[in-house]
């Protein structure tokens, strides 16, 4: 009965791609560009999906050098599959295609109905994974119901990662060196972000064949995505090449690395390859290159402060990347920042054993052998998560560790989860917000990430932990096969959607249905009182209702102004 399959493929047109069959040159999955024809392939019959190169392959005497534009490709350019992820140890439990070198790509969904001239606006997505792991295949990046029923264009851009993307020493390092030629023996340093901008120029040069607006392009990225995403908003490069941008769970403990910092790490990959210049570098495996990467990840922050646990690996400040949004004096376009509520219990749910009502000592998890066993201070954990005796100075502050606050069952750990999202994601967001005035958003209600799974930290009392935002804005829940969504998760993601959709199309982020949302410094002044010095900061808090509504509040800064940054400091301002 098998006969029927192959003429079942040619009657359906919209399928003949992932059938495998040739596609006439006159299909809507066929476009034309300037480097030659590329076949794309239909997703849900209501979006198209092209996975296309925006770079050479980043391959022998090209690894760890710039990325090369590509001039052209050959005849017909199959665009149908997704592409492998960047070289990396494991996908954190996000999922996602097996890792190679060559894996700068970009996977652009479109809806069908799109064409050369439509002139749509463009989302651009940059994966999370602390700049170690990640792609444009993880769980839930599936941009064809938002391309489709927002009538956009999405793209998830993919980046090298670890000491692929991040590669230098004092010796090597000459941030002029762009080309393949003068490549041979220096490297320019901050190639991950150099990847991402080669991404830009080429969506700036051929997005408009593929339907969308090279004039409206809104740059989005969560964790070290967002990382990557703040990185943009004062590169220079890239000034011209974007117009909005959306930061989900930035790290904002993190600023940008020091060439010196990110010169230790590949000194430490060097060392460990037996290797004094380039081209022996280069010799070596992929996967040596890579478990040299790891090492050098997991061994260089027990030795040096200011090479941080949760971004070893990232942007520094040099010729080409001279200033972070830290020290920046005002925002030069339209951004929204948004967190989750639980942004650490992804975290403190894998590290931390519960606690009972009244603890003052807590264990690791049992996954940490021995350890598991010792009693520690919350100040011995933060320790962990914030060097320079951070962890001791919070410890001690009573807006955290009252001793109130671990009169309930797991108290201890809730505690420690609170100073830790404030300190790693929060508090850095809404004093950058309130400075530069951005609009500022929480995510109170979200979709367990499959990076969350068997967390029981995140799963209990409707917390939202680090990811749990993302099917939720791509309208993937369904995709994951983790059943129906509860009334108040519908009501809350299609508010997202809507809002965000406006935002990529206008630059506000306010619907007839959905309004009233102002930038962070429309809160005001309480008058200089009580916690937070009457600092406020207005914030969009979504999905904070029982039915998924949101509330619009002027909210109290709190430890984010009395705290973070004065009592206790930022990596960044530590490091830099």
């Amino acid at each position: 009965m098998l006969w029927f399959i192959p003429l079942l493929c040619l009657l359906l047109h919209s399928v003949a791609s992932s059938c495998g069959l040739p596609v006439g040159p006159s299909s809507p999955l066929v476009v034309s560009t300037s480097l030659g024809k590329v076949r794309g392939a239909l997703v849900d019959r209501q979006a198209h999906r092209f996975t296309l190169p925006f770079a050479e392959p980043p391959v022998g005497p090209l690894r760890f050098a710039a990325p090369q534009p590509l001039l052209s490709w050959s005849s017909m350019l199959d665009g149908s599959k997704t592409p492998s992820a960047c070289m990396q140890s494991g996908d954190g439990g996000r999922g996602g295609n097996a890792a190679s070198e060559d894996c700068l790509y970009i996977t652009l969904y479109r809806p069908s109905s799109a064409r050369s001239g439509s002139n749509l606006p463009v989302l651009v997505w940059i994966h999370g994974g602390s700049f170690t792991s990640g792609s444009s295949t993880a769980s839930g990046l599936d941009g064809s119901k938002f391309a489709s029923e927002g009538n956009v264009l999405v793209v998830f851009v993919q980046y090298r990662l670890g000491a692929f993307g991040f590669f230098h020493t004092d010796s090597t390092l000459d941030e002029a060196s762009v080309n393949a030629e003068s490549g041979a023996h220096k490297v320019p340093g901050n190639q991950a972000v150099r990847d991402v901008v080669q991404s830009l120029l080429f969506l700036r040069d051929h997005v408009a064949e593929f339907g969308g607006n090279p004039s409206s392009i809104t740059v989005a990225g969560q964790s070290s995505g967002a990382h990557m995403v703040r990185t943009l908003l004062t590169l220079p490069a890239a000034n011209s090449l974007f117009h909005r941008a959306i930061l989900h769970s930035d790290p904002s403990n993190y600023g940008p690395a020091t060439a010196q910092a990110n010169s230790m790490l590949g000194k430490s990959v060097a060392q460990q390859l037996g290797c004094g210049d380039l081209a022996c570098l280069r010799s070596r495996s992929a996967q040596d290159v890579l478990q040299a990467s790891d090492n050098a990840a997991s061994m260089l922050p027990q030795q040096d402060g200011s090479i941080p646990v949760g971004e070893p690996w990232r942007p520094f400040l040099g010729s080409y990347f001279s200033q972070g949004i830290e020290s920046a004096g005002s925002a030069i376009r339209d951004v929204i920042m948004t967190t989750v509520r639980n942004e650490a219990g992804s975290q403190v749910g894998s590290m931390l054993q519960p606690t009972a009502q009244g603890a003052s000592k807590i264990r690791l998890d049992a996954n940490y052998g021995p350890m598991s066993q010792v009693d520690l201070s919350a100040g011995d954990i933060l320790d962990m998560l914030f060097n320079e005796g951070r962890g001791d100075i919070l410890s001690a502050q009573s807006a955290y560790f009252a001793a109130s606050e671990h009169d309930v069952d797991d108290g201890l750990r809730c505690s420690i989860e609170e100073a830790a999202t404030d300190g790693l994601y929060r508090c850095g967001s809404w004093s950058t917000a309130s400075r530069l005035n951005l609009y500022l958003a929480v995510h109170h209600t979200g979709m367990t990430y499959p990076s969350n799974d068997g967390n029981t930290y995140c799963s209990a009392g409707g917390r939202v932990c680090h990811e749990d935002d993302i099917y939720a804005l791509f309208d993937t829940h369904s995709q994951s096969g983790r059943g129906g969504l509860s009334p108040r998760q519908t009501s809350y993601a299609q508010e997202l959607r809507e809002r965000w959709l406006s935002f990529i199309k206008t630059g506000d982020p306010n619907t007839a249905k959905h309004g009233g949302w102002q930038k962070a410094a429309a809160g005001g002044s309480g008058g200089g009182g009580g916690e937070g010095g009457g600092q406020k900061v207005q914030l969009l808090q979504l999905g904070s209702e029982d039915d998924g509504s949101s509330l619009i509040d002027s909210v109290d800064m709190g430890v984010c102004h009395d705290t973070w940054g004065s009592a206790v400091r930022f990596d960044w301002q530590l490091y830099q």
